[in-house]
């Protein structure tokens, strides 16, 4: 039986499992390809799966043909990225196999039954672009770190994502929900689902819940998330009575950011906000440095910040956004994205 598949459309699928599957353990980054009412691809990162419908142009077969992504990337090397050419793929009841130009790649198919299950059956809890989404998503994880997970949760019909470590939190909201909930998801799922998804453009997605899974689907991808329950995250992020509001640029911001992460090893700074001369400060071993920025209060705030965490931060918001100020918190707000950070020391004016 043979079947063809287009050059380009074999690469975005590639590079899409590529990102989903991670580089953390090497165990997952494998394709399964097997049949179910057309040829299907399966994939796994140990939280997440996903199923893809990858071409009805196959008559039914039994068994998997697993093939690791570093094969596929191989056999793909060289080629443009955006082609109409050919992929032939041929399978037997033995073997599948890919010819491209001059060469030819097999694989057995295992007989094996595979463990491959996903929920496709659900209760829409939510719609919506999925863009917006993944910014959403991308905003709260990227300065997470490896063990740490992401809350997700709906509050008065609208969709939140929030993260929060011992000194800061980062909260961003979506489109609209249709009931309550609320759960965490691991930090390199979140991330495995940002790089993977981004490439998809002006594409809407459903989100439910079913059997301890959340579960994505956008046309012809159904993706099954592990996720535990928890209590809904604090997102108050405004709740402080502040005492101060400004605008701000973040150009002089992020210029000393990057040049204090070059420049030092230690991550960690001061921000600095006073009526005079506010500024950015980094102490290492003896050496000092700071950075002047166009910013006044009318009270003296002290703020402890990391800089990688900052600047990453800071990139995905606006060049100009309102800052909030209270004794014990300053809140950067952008739109649907905040950032509230604890004062280490505050001083009246």
């Amino acid at each position: 039986m043979e079947g063809w598949i287009t050059l380009s459309r074999l690469k975005k699928m590639t590079k899409f499992l590529d990102y989903f599957c991670g580089n953390i353990e090497p165990m997952h980054r494998n394709i399964y390809f097997f049949y179910e009412n057309g040829l299907k691809i399966y994939a796994t990162d140990g939280c997440a799966k996903v199923m893809i419908n990858f071409s009805r142009e196959f008559l039914p077969f039994s068994g998997t043909a697993i093939v690791p992504i570093r094969y596929l990337k191989g056999l793909l090397r060289g080629t443009p990225k955006q082609s109409d050419d050919i992929i032939k793929i041929i399978i037997n009841k033995e073997k599948m196999e890919f010819e491209l130009e001059n060469m030819t790649m097999n694989i057995d198919i295992n007989r094996k039954e595979q463990n491959i299950e996903l929920n496709k059956k659900f209760k829409v809890l939510s719609e919506g672009p999925l863009k917006e989404f993944i910014k959403a998503l991308d905003f709260v994880s990227i300065s997470a770190n490896e063990g740490d997970n992401i809350s997700i949760f709906s509050r008065n019909n609208k969709l939140y994502f929030s993260y929060s470590c011992n000194y800061y939190q980062l909260i961003s909201s979506s489109f609209k929900t249709k009931s309550d909930f609320s759960f965490q998801i691991p930090y390199t799922t979140s991330r495995h689902l940002v790089k993977a998804l981004s490439n998809f453009k002006d594409v809407n997605m459903n989100l439910g819940i079913k059997n301890n899974n959340l579960i994505f689907y956008i046309p012809g991808i159904f993706l099954n998330i592990c996720y535990q329950s928890i209590e809904k995250p604090y997102n108050g992020l405004i709740k402080e009575h502040y005492i101060e509001k400004i605008i701000i640029e973040t150009d002089e911001i992020k210029k000393a950011l990057n040049k204090l992460y070059v420049a030092f090893s230690n991550n960690i700074a001061f921000l600095i906000l006073n009526p005079q001369t506010s500024f950015i400060y980094k102490d290492e071993n003896n050496s000092r440095i700071s950075w002047k920025l166009p910013i006044s209060t009318k009270n003296q705030y002290l703020v402890s910040i990391h800089i990688k965490k900052m600047r990453s931060i800071l990139t995905r918001m606006n060049k100009k956004i309102t800052l909030y100020l209270g004794k014990n918190e300053i809140v950067f707000v952008n739109k649907n994205f905040k950032s509230r950070f604890k004062v280490l020391e505050f001083k009246k004016l």
